[in-house]
C-alpha cells in the first residue's frame, strides 16, 4: 500500500494531521467531524512505527520514552477502537473520555466582557488531567518527522508549530472568534459539551470558571428539539430548576453570542416572550415539591 516511506510520511502522517486541523478550524460543530478526523490522524500516527524497516522499529515503550505524547495517543487509539480497555495500565479506560467540545474563554476589557470560542477534541485521563488531542497529534507528527530525517527517509523536516487554543493568551475583542455554526441531524441525538474558561490577566492564562458562576449559562440540547436548563431564585430565597423546550434556530443563535451582555439579553427576551409558559412550568415544579412527603411523615 505504501511503497515509498517519504510519500507515506507526507501523504499519510502529515496528511491526516493537517486534515484534522482543517476540520478543527473551519467546519461547523455538532456532527462529530472533529472526532472522526482526530481519531483517523491518531490511528495513522500511532501505527506509523509498524511501517518502518524491521531493523529501525522501536517498541511503544521506547518511543514513549522519547515522545510522551505517543504513549497517550496509543491509549486514545485503543480506547476509540474497543470502547473500554483495562490491559497494560492505560491512562484512558473509556471512549467517553474523548470528547468534542466548544471551549469558550471569557475576557475583559474597558467595554466589558466578551468571549472567544474554539472547537477542540479533549482527552481526559483517569486521573482527571485534560489534554487537547491537537497537542498530542502535533507532538507525535513532529517526532516522526525528525525520526524520518534521522533514518534518512526524508532530507529535512520543518516541525509543525504548536496549535493555539482559546485561553492560551490574551485575545482582543476584535480578534475573538465565534463558532462556524452548528449542524444537527434530524432524529439523531445532539450532544453538546462546553468548557467554560476565564482569562486571568495576572497569571496570563485561562482558568476554569466555577460552576456557581455559570449556572445561568448552562444549556443542554437534545434532537429534534433542545432544552434550556433555567435556574430560578424566588424572593423567598428558594431555588428551582426548570427545563424550557425551544428551537434549533435559537440554539444556533445562542452559540453565536460572544459577550455576557448578549447572553443576558437573549435570556431576558426569552423570559419576556414566554413568561406565561415559564410561570406555568415553575408552578408545576413548586407544586410537585410541596406534594413530596417530608422526612417526618
Amino acid at each position: 500500500m505504501f511503497d515509498d516511506l517519504a510519500a507515506y510520511f507526507h501523504e499519510n502522517l502529515a496528511g491526516f494531521y493537517t486534515a484534522y486541523l482543517e476540520v478543527r478550524d473551519n467546519e461547523p460543530y455538532g456532527m462529530s467531524k472533529d472526532l472522526r478526523a482526530g481519531i483517523s490522524a491518531a490511528t495513522a500516527l500511532y501505527h506509523a512505527r509498524e511501517h518502518l524497516p524491521e531493523q529501525s522499529q522501536k517498541t511503544r515503550k521506547q518511543i514513549t520514552e522519547e515522545c510522551m505524547e505517543y504513549g497517550l495517543l496509543g491509549d486514545v487509539v485503543n480506547v476509540a477502537k474497543h470502547k473500554k480497555v483495562d490491559r497494560n495500565s492505560p491512562r484512558i479506560t473509556s471512549a467517553e473520555q474523548i470528547a468534542e467540545v466548544l471551549v469558550s474563554t471569557l475576557y475583559e476589557d474597558e467595554e466589558g466582557s466578551y468571549s472567544d470560542v474554539r472547537k477542540e477534541v479533549t482527552v481526559t485521563l483517569d486521573n482527571g488531567t485534560r489534554h487537547y488531542l491537537s497537542d498530542l497529534l502535533t507532538g507525535v507528527v513532529n517526532y516522526w518527522g525528525n525520526e524520518f530525517v534521522r533514518l534518512g527517509v526524508i532530507e529535512s523536516y520543518r516541525p509543525f508549530p504548536p496549535v493555539s487554543h482559546s485561553g492560551d493568551q490574551y485575545i482582543s475583542r476584535e480578534d475573538a472568534k465565534g463558532t462556524n455554526g452548528i449542524e444537527m441531524m434530524g432524529g439523531v441525538r445532539f450532544r453538546e459539551a462546553i468548557l467554560l474558561l476565564r482569562y486571568n490577566t495576572e497569571l496570563a492564562k485561562a482558568e476554569p470558571i466555577p460552576a456557581k458562576d455559570i449556572e445561568h449559562m448552562r444549556v443542554v440540547f437534545y434532537e429534534p428539539s433542545y432544552m434550556i436548563a433555567l435556574g430560578l431564585k424566588l424572593n423567598s430565597g428558594e431555588e428551582y430548576s426548570i427545563s424550557l423546550e425551544s428551537t434549533a434556530e435559537e440554539s444556533e443563535k445562542w452559540h453565536l453570542l460572544k459577550t455576557n451582555e448578549e447572553r443576558q439579553g437573549f435570556i431576558d427576551t426569552l423570559f419576556e416572550e414566554r413568561t406565561e409558559e415559564i410561570n406555568q412550568l415553575l408552578a408545576e415544579v413548586v407544586k410537585n415539591k410541596s406534594d413530596k412527603p417530608t422526612d417526618s411523615e
